[in-house]
């Protein structure tokens, strides 16, 4: 079955309906986002009908009503774009005048806004945000910053959030080829610096693919502005007499505003195109769907993520054999599956114990897991592993707990039985790590756990210290001797079992204490990042003193007024771990953390870093003096 044009853009609509959510697996059940933030609004359609002077085509199939009432021919034309041997041509440019002196830039700058014999107007930094390709196909022109009383009192930016992303434009050649305006160029040129080594490696072919087809461009554009947007923290007084004199950082406007167009475009011609019905751009819809995916999952926008991901499914399964039988096709359906399980993740934390408990197997399909094997997905089956630990793990825990009357359509003992056959998985994939993968120096010398003499693990790439980190974390969530506990209801100890999560919580710190903050911020954006790893782990690890390296080492990333990595908000989980280490430091055990009350992930990040707002958490633990389970309902502070 195709999706069609009507079908697609409701199902990628940030307002989906109840009864759409119904048919999503239970881990992308969410709260719709707000309609003013992201909905998808249709660009005019006319008719080649010689007297259609005015808009009057409703776009009705095979003729309008308009056209039928006239007795025309009813051909629609989509203006503004010339599609000839593959790639899309913008309107000629407007000549604009600007009323500013000009600055000196490279000679090599497009000259953007002017007629052919003129010379170039050479513009700063703000004036990329112009876009004067007005067809009515292309994204509309991101206005001028706004002059609001909010946003206009920045204070200077800190040198620590400093971001260099006027690097040099593209070559000529490649700017040649893609025929683009300077807007486009500028963000080309931050998806090659910064974007594409954040994604896995089948997306360095985008940038190829998406010159030859409008609809990817436009994603890879929105992708790109949004990254540039949540990297370009800018500073504006609080809105409320408490917080007027707090400075409020959030995603730059400039930035945020073309992505919402690009997103738009995106969305429209990719509707139009799988209407056609055509198969010779499978690749290039697959890509674009994908990218549109990152762009809802780094927005923390859960709903509409979950659209996006039911119509890459629908899509792969409409077209498997074609996508299964390309190199490109099957990387990115690796690609969609990363960003399914990086989703699930975020999702997870800070819900309900109830949606906890609620969370099915994620176990892919057998079509799905050959493709994934065919090319080695390492960094998605290690994912996959993780994710899964985590949720046998977690619904165990809860059942043993005094969390409420929930209750998991899978026991304790199941679980314990599904968590030794994740080790299994786990342990053929560590099989199949090479020498150039593994540490660069021995793992002797795991010395006791004082936090000075914390002794880093590097690796050769970022990529991977990250696939490891996700091994050891994947072997702390397939511990059990927690469980055993619990079950058996004895007390606290201090034997092998336990001291092998320790063990692993201490490697994972030598390698987490090895790695660049920076590598961090650009290398984890579309993948799970450190500070939400470490905040899992430590809910199974009651090392106080490990605790305190955690807390120390996300604190140290609040004083560089870094806001997020991995998508997640770096101040929520460094007040989370305050708390565990404060419980911790009263001889206390926690376990778990929840809201009261499931809010579907929150409603977004489209002006802040965090999609969700609460002041209240439940957490459960066991007291150490008595050894008596407890759930306790918090106060905790996560305004940054």
């Amino acid at each position: 079955m195709h999706l069609s044009r009507g079908s697609y853009v409701q199902a990628c609509s940030t307002t989906p309906q109840e009864d759409e959510h119904r048919s999503f697996p239970v881990w992308l059940q969410t709260m719709p986002a707000t309609p003013s933030e992201g909905t998808v609004h249709q660009a005019l359609i006319r008719c080649k009908s010689p007297r259609a002077n005015i808009p009057q085509c409703d776009e009705k199939q095979p003729s309008c009503t308009a056209c039928i009432r006239r007795g025309d021919k009813c051909e629609v034309i989509t203006p503004g774009f010339d599609f000839r041997d593959g790639v899309v041509l913008g309107a000629k440019p407007r000549s604009v005048r600007l009323n500013k002196p000009k600055t000196t830039h490279s000679k090599d700058l497009p000259a953007h806004g002017t007629t052919t014999n003129d010379e170039p107007c050479h513009y700063g930094p703000d004036d990329f945000l112009i876009e004067p390709n007005h067809a009515d196909n292309a994204p509309t022109p991101a206005p001028h910053p706004i002059h609001d009383e909010r946003l206009s009192c920045s204070p200077p930016t800190p040198q620590s959030l400093t971001r260099t992303f006027l690097s040099p434009l593209p070559s000529q050649t490649i700017r040649r080829s893609l025929g683009r305006s300077e807007n486009e160029y500028f963000y080309l040129t931050h998806w090659e610096k910064s974007c594409v080594q954040s994604l896995p490696s089948s997306q360095t072919q985008i940038t190829a693919m998406a010159k030859e087809h409008a609809p990817l461009m436009h994603a890879l554009l929105a992708l790109s502005a949004c990254n540039m947007s949540r990297s370009s923290p800018e500073g504006t007084k609080g809105e409320t007499e408490t917080s007027s004199s707090q400075i409020v950082y959030r995603p730059k406007r400039d930035y945020l505003l073309p992505s919402q167009h690009y997103y738009g475009s995106a969305i429209k011609q990719i509707a139009r195109t799988i209407d056609k019905g055509t198969t010779s751009s499978t690749s290039h819809i697959l890509a674009a769907m994908v990218l549109l995916c990152y762009f809802e999952s780094s927005m923390g926008n859960f709903a509409s993520f979950a659209c996006h991901a039911q119509g890459v499914d629908t899509f792969i399964n409409t077209h498997l054999s074609t996508i299964s039988s390309e190199p490109i096709g099957r990387e990115l359906t690796a690609a969609c599956v990363l960003a399914k399980y990086h989703t699930w993740w975020l999702r997870m934390n800070f819900s309900s114990f109830s949606f906890q408990l609620s969370q099915g197997s994620l176990s892919l399909s057998p079509d799905i897991s050959n493709m994934l094997r065919s090319i080695n997905a390492r960094r998605v089956i290690v994912t996959s592993i993780l994710c899964e630990s985590y949720r046998l793990n977690n619904i165990a825990l809860l059942q043993l707990a005094p969390c409420g009357t929930q209750t998991s359509g899978v026991t304790v003992e199941e679980c314990i039985a599904y968590l030794r056959i994740e080790s299994m998985r786990l342990d053929e994939w560590h099989a199949g790590v090479s020498q150039s993968e593994l540490p660069i120096e021995s793992f002797s010398g795991l010395m006791d756990h004082g936090v000075g003499g914390i002794r880093p693990l590097t690796f050769r790439s970022h990529y991977f210290a990250m696939n490891y980190a996700y091994y050891v974390a994947s072997r702390i969530m397939q511990c059990t001797a927690l469980l055993h506990e619990l079950s058996c209801a004895r007390g606290p100890s201090n034997g092998p079992e336990k001291k092998e999560v320790n063990f692993w919580m201490t490697l994972l710190i030598r390698i987490v204490s090895g790695l660049n903050k920076q590598d961090c911020l650009k290398g984890n954006v579309y993948s799970i990042g450190v500070s939400s790893l470490l905040t899992a782990c430590l809910l199974r690890c009651q090392n106080i003193t490990i605790g305190r390296w955690v807390e120390k080492w996300l604190h140290e990333w609040g004083i560089s007024s870094i806001f997020e990595e991995g998508s997640f908000p770096v101040f929520q989980a460094l007040q989370t771990i305050r708390l565990i280490n404060e419980e911790k430091a009263a001889g206390n055990e926690i376990y778990a953390i929840a809201l009261p009350e499931d809010d579907g992930g929150g409603t977004g990040k489209y002006t802040s870093y965090n999609s969700q707002h609460f002041d209240k958490i439940i957490t459960i633990g066991r007291r150490g003096i008595s050894g008596r389970l407890y759930s306790e309902l918090v106060p905790i502070n996560m305004e940054s």
